[in-house]
């Protein structure tokens, strides 16, 4: 069955409307695997979950702070912080999208402190990709003479480690070696250039937590 939301001018599938309409074998063979060993799925959960909260559903809530939850309304059109409705919507898009960015972020460093210590023969890893390493290597300017593919590796490394945790106000140097340049000289117009995943997570967190 398939759940209204009006609020959003949109409707949700039901578990048989995934089973029904999922292109991928997989996914329903899977779920109705589950089923039969009796095993609850983020579908059972969903269908638990309704009727979902309206103002949730619009992202008019608001807990980001110890005084809430607060939530905007006709009768309430700021929260005890002063956020009103476009501040709270904003906010909370944003919190979910550097939500993501956090869990990307974090799966980056790990990869990061694997291949550094590969390099340093800590882990038993084999890195491949040599060609990557040398074009990154290339593209990051450095200096690459009579070095070994891994020694180049550690240093590519290290230059991405910098990237993600970087508190100073200086140039993403992927984004540089890659970003299309017209697409550089519009967000640097705009002042939106990000500084690091680390920075803008920890900014978009403090910027969000309270209105005026």
């Amino acid at each position: 069955m398939k759940y209204q939301y009006s609020i959003l001018n949109a409707e949700m599938p039901g578990k048989e409307d995934v089973l029904e309409l999922t292109p991928n074998r997989a996914t329903k063979e899977i779920i109705q695997h589950l089923d039969k060993l009796g095993i609850e799925t983020f579908l059972d959960r969903f269908e638990a979950q309704q009727p979902q909260c309206g103002f949730g559903l619009r992202g008019l809530c608001c807990r980001m702070c110890q005084w809430g939850p607060c939530r905007i309304s006709s009768k309430n059109p700021r929260g005890i912080c002063g956020k009103d409705l476009n501040t709270m919507v904003i906010g909370n898009i944003l919190r979910a999208l550097v939500a993501g960015l956090a869990a990307h972020g974090r799966h980056a460093h790990e990869c990061i402190m694997a291949v550094i210590a590969a390099a340093e023969g800590k882990a038993n890893i084999k890195l491949v990709g040599e060609q990557r390493v040398w074009e990154l290597a290339e593209k990051f300017g450095l200096d690459t003479e009579g070095k070994e593919f891994l020694q180049v590796a550690k240093e590519v490394a290290l230059v991405l480690m910098d990237d993600l945790s970087r508190m100073f106000d200086t140039p993403i140097r992927m984004l540089e070696a890659y970003a299309p340049e017209e697409r550089k000289e519009v967000w640097a117009k705009l002042g939106i250039l990000p500084r690091s995943a680390s920075y803008e997570v920890m900014e978009a967190l403090h910027m969000t937590t309270l209105g005026s």
